[in-house]
């Protein structure tokens, strides 16, 4: 019994060291590891599970170079390690057997081409499937960033919204302004108040009065009492001529009066185009025999006649086919009538039809929402004709280049400016420009400089603008010489702030036909605003005509608010409606100049009214110094404040007359 238990024990304890040498054999091969053969757990991190990709031995693709695996980690595995013979292929870049595990998706940089030959023989899964990540490569494939390209778009697409939005509202504002342009070529002016100013213009009239030498015409149209003005003249003797009322025909006839000067530039009463066929009661005003006449009726049946003698064939052509200004203009240049030709400030481009179709499909070709992988650094702005939104950039002394037209700059700031030359300069030939919520800002000169060349520059519009303080003046508009007969027309400022300038914060500065233009709504925060400025005042007017202030509020200046000064003998259609000018609030540094402001300051001015304005006259010297001004109307204005001892509230000399002044 002894004996079997010893036996069961020996039987045991050979069970014992039989299963220990069978472990050992099991656990012996990785006590064998070759130097330089990364094990199949290593492979795994350093491969990411994939055993079947292996990379060209010529160097990484071109995918590689772009990702992040770090310089130093594969200059670690450049390290010699010992190989096995069956690798003589492999270069050091591509042995990584040393490599900290990196993310999934740099794995493809770090492959090496030498491992299936030396894949130790005692693994049995060399190829296992269950750790590959097919979607680690293809994070790996961007060239920037996801939150980068989706920023970029983002980005541009908020830019395209507020672009798209300010181009529609461009549009409807040019549409606007295009549509009052057309109404008010196609219309005589509206009459204004008699009380010191002539009519404006009024619609010609049908009379009995007899053309002998006008066959197809009708009857000159007589007029009741009052003048023409130049675009009223022009539909009239269309009327008399039965030629169309068109638009280009109407410029071309205006533009016609323009470069005679007849009536309103010259002694030639009731003859703008300076016919010489005497009437009953004319008289030569010049050697040529250029006659004067008693009447517009008696004007306008001697033009009737002259044009229809048979000398002006080409002339009358050009008018019945109503379609182009400018053929008349070539027309008149053609004919003995002497004129030659003659510039015309309305663009020949724009047709005789209501319908301008060529900034409507402007706003397709902004480039703005066009991705393109990454943003695009700002471009230079260079507008050229044609175009129609420029929104957001930023320009600097810029001029804005010839034959620019049909352009709406939004929300853009201009900068710069030097010792002569205004941050925004306009002085070659240009026409239909709007410029929308921009910033002028400030320059030693002017911030923004117009000079017109024989009527080159016209329809230009400022709405929503601030116009900086300038070292000289905000805004001067010039016409040179004074003595063309075409000169700008139609400058508009509308709701515009002006900052205190060295001098005046608005000029216009010209001849008699400079017309046309308007300020309303603005608000002007003073002017001259230094001790000694050699121009002063809030709002100059010298020798423009046809030109309207409204709704607009000028607070205390240095020196004048109003500085106005027109053709003498005529009447300049100056009219200023629901103005305020409070010398009670001071906005610039410079103190009032109490010895020398006033609130107006006239000269040579005739025809004005002053029509529901507000004037207080705080610390200014009084309400105004007028020089041979007759026939002005400020009968609806109301004045509060009152002039320091000894003063009077008006200053007007012995060559004013017939002047409705306000009530005390």
């Amino acid at each position: 019994m002894k004996r079997k238990h010893l036996i069961g024990a020996a039987v045991a304890t050979l069970v014992i060291i039989l299963v220990a040498s069978a472990v050992a054999s099991a656990m012996s091969p990785p006590k064998q590891h070759v130097p330089g053969v990364a094990s199949r757990h290593d492979r795994g991190k350093v491969w990411g599970g994939s055993h079947n990709r292996a990379t060209p031995t010529t160097g990484p693709s071109p995918s590689t170079a772009s990702m992040s695996t770090p310089a130093s980690a594969v200059t670690a595995t450049a390290t010699p390690t010992p190989t096995l013979s069956a690798a003589p292929t492999a270069t050091p870049s591509a042995t990584p057997t040393t490599v900290p595990a990196p993310k999934p998706s740099a794995t493809p940089a770090v492959t090496p081409t030498a491992t299936p030959a030396v894949t130790p023989a005692p693994t049995p899964a060399p190829t296992p499937a269950a750790t590959p990540k097919p979607t680690a490569a293809p994070t790996a494939t961007p060239t920037t960033t996801p939150a980068q390209t989706k920023a970029q778009l983002l980005a541009r697409q908020k830019k395209a919204r507020r672009a798209a939005a300010r181009r529609a509202a461009a549009l409807a504002r040019r549409e606007a302004a295009t549509a009052a342009r057309r109404a008010r070529a196609a219309r005589q002016a509206a009459a204004e108040r008699q009380a010191g100013i002539a009519a404006a213009a009024r619609e010609a009239t049908a009379a009995a009065t007899t053309a002998a030498a006008a066959p197809s015409a009708t009857a000159a149209p007589s007029l009741a009492a009052g003048e023409y003005n130049l675009s009223g003249w022009a539909q009239a003797l269309l009327s008399a001529l039965g030629m169309p009322l068109s638009a280009q025909n109407v410029t071309a006839i205006t533009a016609w009066e323009m470069a005679e000067g007849g009536n309103w530039h010259n002694s030639a009463r009731y003859n703008p185009l300076d016919t010489t066929m005497p009437e009953p009661g004319s008289t030569a005003m010049n050697s040529v025999g250029v006659q004067a006449y008693t009447s517009w009726s008696e004007g306008l049946t001697a033009t009737v006649a002259t044009l229809t003698n048979g000398l002006y064939g080409g002339i009358l052509a050009a008018l019945r086919a109503g379609s182009s200004a400018l053929a008349v203009s070539a027309a008149v240049g053609d004919s003995p009538w002497g004129t030659g030709t003659f510039g015309v400030w309305t663009p020949a481009a724009t047709p005789t039809p209501a319908a301008t179709p060529t900034p409507t499909p402007a706003p397709p070709t902004t480039p703005a929402p066009t991705p393109s992988g990454s943003a695009p650094p700002t471009p230079t702005p260079t507008p050229v004709p044609g175009a129609t939104v420029i929104t957001g950039q930023t320009f600097n002394t810029y001029t804005i280049p010839a034959g620019t037209h049909d352009v709406d700059y939004v929300d853009c700031t201009f900068n710069g400016g030097n010792a002569s030359t205004a941050v925004l300069t306009l002085n070659l030939a240009c026409y239909d420009l709007t410029f929308t919520d921009c910033t002028v800002g400030s320059g030693p000169w002017n911030g923004v400089t117009i000079n017109v060349s024989n009527g080159n520059i016209h329809d230009i519009t400022f709405t929503g603008c601030h116009i900086l303080a300038a070292g000289r003046m905000g805004i001067e508009c010039t016409q040179r010489p004074t003595s063309n007969t075409v000169g700008y027309k139609n400058m508009k400022f509308i709701d515009d702030v002006i900052e205190p300038s060295g001098e005046e914060a608005m000029s216009f500065d010209g001849g008699y036909f400079a017309a046309d233009s308007l300020i309303d709504g603005c608000t002007i925060n003073g002017s001259d605003n230094q001790t000694s400025p050699l121009w002063s005042g809030a709002i100059e007017i010298n020798g423009p005509t046809y030109f309207t202030v409204q709704n607009t509020t000028i607070y205390a200046c240095r020196k004048n608010a109003f500085n106005l000064e027109g053709p003498a003998g005529v009447n300049g259609h100056l009219v200023f409606t629901n103005d305020t000018v409070d010398y009670s609030v001071q906005k610039e540094s410079q103190p009032t100049d109490s010895s020398t402001a006033r609130l107006t300051e006239l000269q040579d001015v005739n025809g004005a009214v002053f029509a529901n304005c507000k004037f207080i006259l705080g610390s200014a010297w009084n309400a105004g110094y007028w020089s041979n001004c007759s026939n002005n109307d400020l009968s609806t204005t109301t004045i509060s404040g009152s002039c320091p001892a000894g003063r009077s509230m008006w200053s007007l000399d012995g060559s004013c007359t017939d002047n409705t002044m306000p009530a005390a």
